[in-house]
């Protein structure tokens, strides 16, 4: 007897991922945030442990076209990640152009454009990685 069942994939998982993901920052964030009160569960600091790492991937190392921003979310199988695509004004100043959530695991992945209230949401925390010197210290002060 064969088995017909349909290997479940990266591309089938991604967008319930993200949703997770996201929501989950977004309740940590609002606290960090003083938007809410801390909670025996979630302290002002919770945001802070959250993610492993954020990172700058060059395009020259990844298989990728354009250089972006990583905030690390999980890794191993499944990894899970943020990516900010971004450039510098004519002013120096650092502006998100694409978001998007990558779901990893083992030889397959996919990803999903981060849009909506989940995007407003990941501009505060592009321009708080910002406003902490990450990421010109990343990258140095001469990409554009």
């Amino acid at each position: 007897m064969t088995s017909t069942a349909k290997k479940i994939t990266c591309a089938d998982l991604v967008n319930s991922a993200m949703e997770s993901r996201l929501s989950d920052l977004k309740e940590l964030w609002e606290v960090y945030v003083g938007r809410k009160e801390p909670t025996d569960e979630i302290t002002e600091d919770s945001y802070l442990e959250y993610g492993l790492a954020f990172d700058y991937v060059d395009a020259d190392t990844d298989s990728t076209d354009d250089n972006y921003f990583r905030y690390q979310i999980s890794y191993g199988g499944p990894s899970e990640e943020i990516r900010f695509f971004c450039y510098k004004d004519h002013k120096g100043i650092w502006m998100l152009s694409e978001a998007e959530f990558w779901y990893l695991n083992w030889f397959d992945g996919a990803s999903a454009t981060i849009t909506g209230d989940h995007y407003k949401f990941m501009e505060e925390v592009f321009h708080d990685f910002d406003d902490l010197g990450m990421l010109d210290s990343l990258v140095g002060k001469e990409i554009y």
